[in-house]
């Protein structure tokens, strides 16, 4: 990617993103700019971070589901499966109502490439950033910042 010397010098000048974008060019990742607001961001999130919010993603796609689940074996499962996430995610499920269609996509996504929904790609990065500001503040801080 070619970037202006303006451009390089505001990226490395960003005392908060500059050390997450090191690390991640150290990593073997690939040079960009990652402008803030951008899904580009997330590539700078610790893997940690990633995997909970792809928890969160899936538990927020799963709910409508879950929400009949009244087996005790199969909640024992849930809580372990998703621990911190299960049952929490009904307390944040309304918010992501607007976007239901957008996770019932990446559910038919994911059972069609055969993989998680975590692992689909978000086709709107509102959402993900409304998950971060919930649940995730220095996240939404670095991708916003």
């Amino acid at each position: 990617m070619d970037c202006t010397v303006t451009e390089a010098r505001e990226l490395v000048g960003n005392g908060r993103l500059w050390p997450k974008v090191k690390a991640y060019l150290a990593a073997g990742g690939e040079f960009a700019l990652f402008p803030a607001n951008d899904p580009s961001r997330l590539k700078l999130l610790d893997g940690r971070t990633r995997s909970s919010v792809g928890r969160w993603v899936e538990a927020l796609a799963a709910a409508d589901g879950w929400r009949t689940v009244v087996d005790g074996a199969k909640v024992r499962e849930l809580k372990a499966e998703y621990a911190g996430v299960y049952p929490e995610v009904f307390r944040y499920e309304a918010y992501f109502r607007k976007w239901r269609g957008v996770l019932d996509e990446m559910s038919r996504t994911a059972a069609e490439k055969g993989c998680r929904v975590s692992q689909v790609d978000c086709p709107d990065f509102g959402m993900i950033l409304l998950l971060l500001k919930l649940k995730f503040p220095e996240a939404y801080e670095l991708c916003c910042s």
